[in-house]
């Protein structure tokens, strides 16, 4: 048989040359071909974003990082009571301590780390009485700030014992 007569019946009842089959395989591999460099193109694109992704990604991780930490160091911080010294000693026993003011409610008198009472700003002196002469104490502050809450106790001074 001949390959030029060949002739192929579709289901519609229409005749279909062997030329006309060649025709269309011929169309199909060179839409095939383009389908190919089309997808290589999108694959080298899809990549490409892919990768400028991760690197926005691990950029914006390290800005958020860097935020934070910048966010931490701006948080309000407690003052801490500054110049702690005696301001003056009224009688055996009896001593009264000054400091300078920062801006806060109130603060905490500790003596040998125990809680004495509480001094509300804007004052900076207390009177701390009944304290054994025989021996060392050691005074601090700790600062309640205007939301109440506690900072840092300050540096002691050491009231000696007496001779």
């Amino acid at each position: 048989m001949d390959m030029k007569q060949f002739i192929i019946r579709t289901n519609k009842k229409e005749k279909i040359t062997m030329n006309e089959v060649n025709d269309r395989i011929s169309v199909l591999e060179e839409r095939m071909n383009q389908l190919s460099i089309e997808n290589a193109n999108l694959t080298k694109i899809n990549d490409e974003l892919s990768q400028l992704l991760v690197t926005m990604t691990n950029k914006f991780q390290g800005e958020v990082s860097s935020l934070r930490s910048e966010f931490q160091s701006i948080q309000p911080t407690i003052p801490i009571p500054t110049n702690l010294r005696v301001g003056r000693v009224l009688n055996d026993g009896c001593y009264e301590i000054i400091w300078d003011l920062p801006r806060v409610k109130g603060y905490k008198v500790l003596t040998n780390g125990v809680e004495r009472g509480i001094v509300k700003a804007p004052n900076n002196a207390a009177r701390i009485s009944d304290l054994e002469q025989e021996i060392e104490h050691v005074i601090q502050l700790q600062v309640i700030d205007l939301d109440g809450r506690l900072g840092e106790i300050s540096k002691s001074l050491v009231i000696p014992k007496a001779e």
